[in-house]
């Protein structure tokens, strides 16, 4: 409930008040408090009037983000960077935008796709005894350093890549992101991880560079946005980050086994 909340008021909510009723009713205690941990911004998905939540939108939101809690997808987790990416530093908050959409296909892929090609343990053995011959004579004249990232490269050569993860994540979700805007905005990812920041700086960039730059961070937010929306299956009007306009968002159809409860074995 209330990351249900959040999410619809665009800011993290907390108890201000819990009750304590008897079992006929009556009240017996309340005990406040300061509502900490409330962020520095707010940037709502809807908006009073014009842009409301749909009406079965907290029903089917509510019920679906509880199935995601239960099966152990971090949800909660994407809309806490969906809520820290409210800082008004530009940088900050697209990296905040960046790792809400890592960890949500990463958690699908661990859920209903593949870390790896080949059996890992089948793969160790096969590149054990296949390195050497593969890269002999230069395997031996590299040096101990770069032989050592060599081996480590071919050691895990059966992984899936993080390219290919998030594309079927997409994919599956039905999230568009073929347009060049869409491509340029996520292909800023390993800018930002790798260094922590753009590397051009704000300061440094025309105007036509910073409105762009702007927009392509508001792209992110908007992925975000509807990974959040198809995980829970909502549909109706939203707030388009991009454009500022109403958006429209639908349903798509979501593998059942991405609610299953995984039962610890005895």
């Amino acid at each position: 409930m209330w990351l249900l909340l959040s999410f619809v008021a665009g800011n993290r909510v907390h108890a201000l008040a819990r009750e304590r009723y008897t079992a006929a009713g009556a009240l017996i205690e309340v005990t406040h408090h300061r509502g900490t941990g409330i962020g520095a911004g707010r940037d709502a998905p809807f908006r009073p009037f014009y842009t409301n939540v749909a009406p079965d939108g907290f029903t089917v939101m509510g019920t679906n983000i509880a199935r995601l809690l239960r099966a152990k997808f971090p949800i909660d987790i994407v809309f806490e960077h969906l809520h820290m990416a409210t800082s008004g530093n530009i940088d900050v908050d697209a990296q905040h935008f960046i790792l809400a959409i890592h960890c949500a296909f990463e958690a699908w892929n661990r859920k209903l796709g593949l870390l790896e090609w080949v059996d890992d343990d089948c793969w160790g053995w096969f590149i054990g005894k296949a390195r050497r011959h593969l890269l002999s004579p230069i395997y031996e004249t590299i040096g101990p350093e770069m032989k050592a990232n060599v081996a480590s490269a071919l050691r895990h050569a059966n992984r899936t890549t993080t390219a290919w993860r998030q594309s079927e994540f997409f994919r599956a979700l039905q999230i568009d992101t073929s347009a060049p805007d869409a491509q340029r905005a996520l292909d800023a990812r390993d800018e930002i991880l790798h260094n922590g920041c753009f590397l051009e700086r704000w300061e440094d960039l025309t105007p036509e560079k910073r409105q762009e730059r702007f927009s392509d961070v508001q792209r992110l937010r908007k992925i975000v946005l509807t990974i959040i929306f198809r995980l829970t299956s909502y549909e109706g009007q939203f707030i388009d980050p991009v454009t500022y306009q109403n958006g429209n968002i639908t349903r798509v159809p979501l593998p059942e086994a991405l609610f299953k409860v995984s039962v610890p074995a005895p």
